[in-house]
């Protein structure tokens, strides 16, 4: 197939997902709600197509953003063809021409409207599927050998989705990343997301693992002083641990401990080993915040 027949299969089966159904998530109800005064339900072909409303821009904008479960969709034909960015203006010229009928899912009856999508938005749709993304070979290959069939698409959705700097030593940890993780579906996607973001944020200077030990260092700290303030704060109320000086951490220590729990299944899965921190919590529980925060810091180095 050609590049100009791959430019048109691809806004065929974007049009097809449009007339099959956009889903409207609670946040986008939210916020016709909110900002129209009128039920989603009931409203949402009205405000669309009501020409003189210049609020429905950010509305139009929410809904047209291809999340991760249209991507999946699309997966397949962006992996099978090289597409470039001079691409994006054919495809957008195809779907224009095609679309006549947008579905919305979760409307009552499963409504089907005539709604003309604007170009910027449909513009603005291509652009974020990041059809010119192209992942390491050896990356898409690993995640062909080693992951769950059913995980495949969504996990190269992630991939393409991602900022993280394509260098050698990125590449072999990823690829043994998706060789060694063994973890339940919903957790690997977990696991994926975290460390896709790390990758991203560490410099290149660091080794991975130095870097996910730091992390998990980083996040036991925050964890230390969350817990210990719930401790001072069932003692005293609010105004006097301020007026004590006492800072509120802003942290969530399920959110926290979960972190540290993905940094040791990566660290023993691609590097066989992790470093544990019980002994370090021992002595951490003997200083004061106040008095003693240079102590803790050495411990946590």
């Amino acid at each position: 197939m050609n590049q100009e027949s791959a430019c048109e299969l691809l806004a065929d089966k974007i049009r097809e997902i449009f007339q099959h159904g956009i889903k409207i998530t609670d946040d986008v109800k939210h916020y016709i709600d909110s900002t129209f005064s009128c039920s989603c339900d009931t409203g949402l072909e009205k405000i669309l197509n009501d020409e003189s409303d210049t609020e429905k821009e950010p509305l139009i904008e929410l809904l047209f953003f291809p999340d991760e479960s249209i991507q999946v969709q699309l997966e397949g034909i962006l992996e099978s063809y090289n597409f470039e960015n001079k691409d994006m203006e054919k495809i957008l010229e195809y779907l224009i021409q095609k679309i006549s009928v947008i579905g919305f899912q979760d409307t009552p009856g499963f409504n089907n409207f005539n709604f003309l999508i604007p170009r910027w938005a449909a513009a603005q749709f291509i652009s974020r599927l990041n059809i010119c993304r192209k992942i390491n070979p050896l990356i898409i290959q690993a995640v062909d050998n080693y992951v769950e069939s059913s995980l495949k698409n969504i996990v190269k959705v992630k991939l393409r989705n991602s900022r993280f700097i394509d260098i050698d030593t990125r590449v072999y940890f990823l690829c043994n990343f998706f060789k060694n993780l063994h973890a339940s579906d919903d957790e690997f996607l977990q696991i994926l997301d975290f460390i896709l973001d790390f990758l991203d944020e560490i410099k290149d200077d660091i080794t991975i693992f130095k870097a996910l030990i730091q992390r998990k260092k980083s996040l036991f700290k925050n964890l230390h002083q969350a817990v210990k303030f719930e401790d001072q704060f069932k003692n005293s109320n609010m105004e006097i641990l301020l007026l004590q000086g006492v800072r509120t951490p802003y942290i969530n220590p399920e959110h926290t401990r979960k972190k540290m729990d993905f940094i040791d299944k990566i660290c023993i899965s691609v590097f066989g080993r992790t470093e544990h921190l019980e002994q370090v919590y021992t002595s951490y529980q003997e200083y004061d915040d106040n008095s003693d925060i240079q102590k803790i810091v050495q411990v946590l180095s």
